[in-house]
């Protein structure tokens, strides 16, 4: 073999030990090197892609198993909220009822049949309402003034309230959450209150959604002494359920909610109840 240095020539010879001499061919060297190359390099090349497969694979199977196990989240969420408003809407409706056997008990025949034509109605929206998650805020706001019409007839004359709003067009909220409130306020504020008893409910959209509900009654030490005194342990079966449902809410939707109860006074007087309850919402557009 000659290998060229130059202008000159190098015999380059390969000696074994069963041939005396035998030349070999550059070429021939050189593509064993070029194939050796081209081979190592392909090699190299596919463990890569083997690599980034398999990287992007073990990626796929953990979005995956973590959709699925969000996906478990929420139904176990829905499931837990529905449970939570079937609970609820036995308990309003039997304090409905009490109500009306109250006025037919009074012998009050007109406002008995007034109120079993609202109370037909309520609980028809009631059961169309507790399958859905999310109601426009009109059908509440429908839903809230078809009960006041309910209890105004069992307080009578002595009994105003008054609904408003602002900035709530489009929007939707959570189906009855906001009726124990306002039953609260009625059953524990304003029925062993003397004199006029006033309520009002004010939602309003900012930057988030909160209802008010402000009432004049006893205030919250008040009516716990009452209770105590009658040896009632009442506790409100409906704000409890929807203190759940607002935390499964919160999980869900991952938006800060919840209320907060303020107890008002004049002069160290107690003067009423507030309550403000941060909602969640969906906006229609």
């Amino acid at each position: 073999m000659l290998l060229c240095w130059g202008l000159y020539y190098v015999p380059f010879v390969i000696t074994t030990g069963l041939y005396p001499e035998k030349t070999m061919n550059p070429i021939l060297i050189l593509s064993i090197f070029v194939a050796s190359y081209v081979i190592l390099n392909y090699s190299q090349s596919l463990n890569r892609k083997k690599e980034i497969e398999l990287k992007k694979n073990k990626q796929d199977l953990e979005a995956a198993y973590k959709e699925l196990e969000l996906s478990k989240k929420n139904e176990l969420a829905f499931l837990q909220l529905k449970s939570l408003k079937s609970q609820m809407n036995p308990h309003f409706i039997f304090n409905s009822l009490n109500s009306i056997q109250d006025l037919i008990l009074q012998q009050n025949t007109d406002s008995s049949y007034d109120y079993v034509v609202l109370f037909s109605q309520l609980v028809r929206n009631t059961l169309n309402y507790s399958n859905k998650d999310f109601i426009t805020i009109d059908k509440e706001l429908e839903f809230l003034e078809i009960y006041l019409q309910l209890e105004k007839l069992r307080f009578e004359d002595d009994f105003t309230y008054t609904i408003q709003h602002t900035n709530t067009e489009g929007l939707s909220v959570p189906s009855l959450i906001v009726q124990p409130f306002i039953e609260n306020a009625l059953i524990h504020g304003l029925l062993h209150k003397a004199g006029k008893k006033q309520l009002t409910i004010d939602f309003t959209f900012t930057d988030h959604l909160l209802c008010t509900i402000t009432d004049n009654g006893i205030g919250r030490k008040e009516a716990k002494k009452m209770q105590e005194r009658q040896g009632g342990h009442h506790e409100s079966f409906a704000l409890e359920a929807i203190q759940q449902r607002l935390e499964i809410l919160k999980e869900q939707y991952g938006i800060a909610v919840g209320y907060h109860v303020q107890d008002l006074y004049d002069n160290k007087l107690a003067t009423g109840t507030k309550v403000e309850i941060r909602m969640p919402y969906k906006k229609k557009y």
